[in-house]
């Protein structure tokens, strides 16, 4: 099966799982809750979710910066952006690619590399790999916050029916498992010669790419352990703006679960397991479907009725189209009229095959 008829039936399947959610939940229930969201806090929602894309473009930055490139703010924003764009509509947000690619086609980049203050600087465009460096190595803090607030949010939302009672030796056990996995990724990045063992994930699918992204990431690891102190404060920003993002959108539906404090406290977990979930590869274009009807099961279980957690995942997907629609298509345009898209999938490829050498 060719990627392009993968890619179809991905969409056939978006659409075929939202179809049936609509049918069992009822589309005029579904569209009269939406229809009395309050649009103010609707609209700081998205101001959230641009502060969100500014501490990542802030990552992409100053990882560049860290890497010899300096470039304009602005450059990281709009190619942040267009990755974000294509992600909506790619499995897995496999389409945040994409923004390496965008940043390396730009000749905005400076070169400081052999260079004394004094000198002219000239703009160049950077390598993809170390785009692709860019890009990435960032994620690694921000999928194992993830990993965290998924263990979290199981905990407290089973605690919160008298399930872990008892059972508190049980919970130690998963959270040292959990450390033990986030020290384990770690040490493939900074332990000479540990990544090679596992090369076995090569012929695994999707361990492919995972294999060569560290790779990346571990040819550059001096650099950026140099620079995880702000990684790690803009990660952070990304995560709670993200957090203060879904509790207005669940403001703007009436959904508070408990005191203010608790339901933010809730929803920077709840983001964090609904995004990661977005990252799996199902049959689906970025999770659609299957992440809204998550969504509203676990708001369910706090006596949410399923039309207006439906509803809720729908405006928390729909505000990420919306924005970087707006903002993400220029850049997008601009390169597919510089490079064809078979040749941006071409370097891909290319590099892969120097992660394998």
């Amino acid at each position: 099966m060719n990627q392009k008829t993968k890619y179809l039936l991905n969409i056939i399947g978006a659409f075929a799982i939202i179809l049936i959610i609509l049918y069992y939940v009822g589309i005029t229930k579904v569209f009269d809750v939406l229809s009395k969201a309050d649009p103010i806090f609707f609209i700081l929602a998205i101001l959230a979710y641009l502060g969100v894309n500014a501490a990542m473009s802030a990552r992409i930055y100053v990882v560049l910066k860290r890497l010899g490139y300096k470039i304009p703010f602005i450059a990281a924003l709009k190619a942040n952006f267009g990755g974000m764009l294509a992600s909506d509509f790619t499995p897995a947000r496999s389409g945040y690619f994409l923004s390496a690619f965008l940043l390396s086609s730009s000749n905005t980049a400076s070169n400081n590399f052999g260079m004394d203050s004094n000198s002219t600087k000239i703009k160049t465009s950077i390598p993809l790999d170390k785009c692709m460096v860019s890009i990435f190595a960032p994620q690694l803090f921000e999928f194992l916050i993830k990993i965290l607030c998924t263990v979290l949010l199981v905990y407290l939302v089973l605690n919160n029916f008298g399930v872990f009672n008892g059972h508190e030796l049980q919970i130690i056990v998963v959270f040292i498992i959990m450390i033990a996995a986030i020290l384990f990724f770690i040490a493939l990045l900074f332990v000479q010669g540990l990544l090679e063992k596992f090369a076995l994930m090569k012929k695994l699918g999707p361990g492919r790419k995972l294999y060569h992204l560290f790779y990346l990431m571990r040819g550059n690891s001096d650099n950026l352990l140099k620079e995880w102190p702000s990684i790690l404060i803009t990660t952070l920003a990304a995560w709670a703006l993200k957090g203060v993002e879904w509790y207005l959108l669940a403001a703007s539906l009436g959904i508070m679960l408990g005191d203010p404090l608790y339901s933010l406290f809730f929803f920077l977990l709840f983001h964090s397991f609904i995004t990661f979930t977005q990252f799996l590869p199902l049959p689906t274009v970025a999770g659609a479907g299957t992440s809204e009807a998550v969504s509203a099961g676990i708001l369910s279980l706090y006596g949410i009725p399923l039309e207006i957690g439906i509803s809720f995942g729908f405006l928390t997907r729909a505000i990420m189209i919306l924005v970087d629609a707006i903002l993400g298509s220029s850049p997008i345009l601009s390169m597919l009229g510089k490079e064809k898209l078979q040749g941006v999938l071409q370097d891909i490829e290319n590099i892969e095959h120097d992660a394998e050498a």
